[in-house]
Order: structure tokens, then C-alpha cells, then sequence
């Protein structure tokens, strides 16, 4: 899922004439947040800090998984297990390939 989101907002930049990036800086962040007293979710999320500025708006924010539990490891690394296997391949891969370039990524 991140692999293919990040596929898609960096086609979306790279339409940009302004944009000469070769390496793209992706932040991934977790956190716990509790919604009511019987309410917990963990939400993952992740930026392109290439952005700058940008960076700080929710609309350039992306959210990738809402889990509803507790922060609890062992669950949360079953839970979300498809989501860490991407995250494992665009570090194992270092790249990410949009029209037939390829750039460098780096992961925060």
C-alpha cells in the first residue's frame, strides 16, 4: 500500500516542471491515539519531505492504516505485517520507479 501510494504521489510531482528531485525523502509515523475511554486506534501515516512546507498540511499528510487497539507490539506487527513487508521491500530496494525513471528513496 505504500509502495503503490508513494508510486502515485511522486507521479503526481514529477508532473511538476518545478520538480527536480532525485532522491525523494518518505517519513513514516505511527502513533496511538484514544478516542474515548473504550477507544484506541494506531495510525500510520507518511510524508514526502521533499515537500518542505507542504510537509506540515493534513491534506499532504497521507494516512495508510487505522488500527483499532491498543499500542500492544506483538499485535500491532501481526496487524500490520502486509503494511511492514512493503515498507521492508521499498528499504531492501532503495528506489521507486515512476514512468520509467527510476529514483532513489530514502525512508525516515
Amino acid at each position: 500500500m505504500i509502495y503503490k501510494m508513494a508510486y502515485v504521489y511522486l507521479h503526481q510531482i514529477q508532473l511538476n516542471p518545478d520538480s527536480h528531485h532525485e532522491v525523494f525523502r518518505i517519513k513514516l509515523s505511527g502513533d496511538g491515539a484514544s478516542f474515548s475511554r473504550c477507544s484506541n486506534f494506531f495510525l500510520v501515516s507518511f510524508a514526502i519531505l521533499n515537500l518542505e512546507q507542504r510537509v506540515l498540511s493534513p491534506r499532504d499528510n497521507h494516512t495508510v492504516a487505522v488500527v483499532k487497539m491498543a499500542e500492544c507490539h506483538d499485535m500491532l506487527a501481526t496487524t500490520l505485517e502486509p503494511l511492514l513487508e512493503e515498507v521492508k521491500l521499498l528499504m531492501d530496494l532503495q528506489m521507486i520507479e515512476v514512468e520509467g525513471k527510476q529514483y532513489k528513496v530514502e525512508l525516515f
